[in-house]
């Protein structure tokens, strides 16, 4: 018997159904941890749930953010479909123009082929992400070529008190940055003198719980002032996931792709390199 998928608007009603999939999904409160701005889908097998896309909207165009489920095999049977059937959800819900899919390049279920045939037509490589384990990265932090210098100007700026976490910066300044869904705690950044952001280290959380650097500034002649809030996030990050959790360190632009090369050196030959791709498609010539 072939199997047959549905897939399902997750809401507070249904959503323990899916917390095995993505444990994200449940705030510890208990409520739903979708944001305005996104949509939880979940996938069922013959009634039983096996997998679970998150959207997110971005003015006219929905984006897929996660792709989880939870055995290779319904990536595997799922995938001639799923892309068509987002598709078809992007074309219902009234505003969108566009979708797209940004995944690493060993992500499972998802496959250049796989959204070729589905009608996505334009590829890019967007970065690259290296894949850190929590022992190296408590290893970096205390022995790395840059963990003194670091250390130093992340005192000086908790002596200064100029730096904040952007859970404690005001509503303009999250605001700012909702769009990489920042993990508030565990983000930095200092502030002009008209309160507006200077210097940032944003740590982002995908729906699964996985941790990764979502962007990164210096405002001119501030090196010092970055290096400190590095300290600050990536230690933060290190209390989050160890002993045995992963973080991911996109080279979101190329000075601090070659910054974390050398930050990276002494564990390079022992982490994974991951290419973060983007496809994307137009709907407005797809069929009503």
């Amino acid at each position: 018997m072939a199997e047959k998928f549905e897939y399902i608007r997750i809401t507070a009603d249904n959503m323990m159904d899916y917390e095995a999939i993505l444990p994200d999904i449940v705030k510890e409160d208990g409520s739903l941890n979708i944001e305005k701005n996104e949509y939880g889908i979940g996938i069922t097998s013959n009634g039983e749930p096996c997998g679970v896309v998150v959207l997110q909207k971005n003015e006219e165009t929905l984006t897929v953010r996660s792709v989880r489920f939870i055995n290779p095999s319904g990536a595997e049977n799922t995938r001639p479909e799923i892309w068509h059937t987002l598709t078809a959800f992007c074309i219902k819900k009234e505003g969108f123009n566009r979708l797209e899919c940004r995944y690493t390049d060993d992500e499972p279920g998802i496959t250049e082929d796989d959204l070729r045939n589905a009608g996505f037509t334009d590829f890019k490589e967007e970065s690259g992400v290296y894949r850190v384990n929590a022992l190296m990265l408590g290893s970096l932090l205390r022995d790395g070529p840059e963990a003194g210098v670091m250390r130093k100007e992340c005192a000086r700026l908790m002596s200064e008190r100029r730096a904040h976490s952007l859970a404690k910066t005001d509503p303009d300044a999250q605001q700012f940055f909702q769009e990489l869904n920042p993990a508030h705690d565990l983000s930095f950044l200092t502030v002009d003198d008209a309160g507006k952001p200077e210097c940032y280290v944003i740590i982002s959380a995908l729906p699964d719980g996985s941790l990764y650097l979502a962007d990164v500034r210096c405002a001119k002649g501030k090196q010092s002032d970055l290096a400190g809030l590095l300290y600050m996030s990536l230690g933060s990050v290190f209390l989050e996931i160890e002993p045995e959790g992963e973080f991911y360190m996109a080279a979101v632009t190329p000075a601090f792709g070659k910054f974390f090369g050398h930050f990276l050196a002494p564990v390079l030959g022992g982490i994974s390199y991951q290419r973060i791709l983007l496809a994307s498609r137009s709907i407005r010539q797809v069929e009503h």
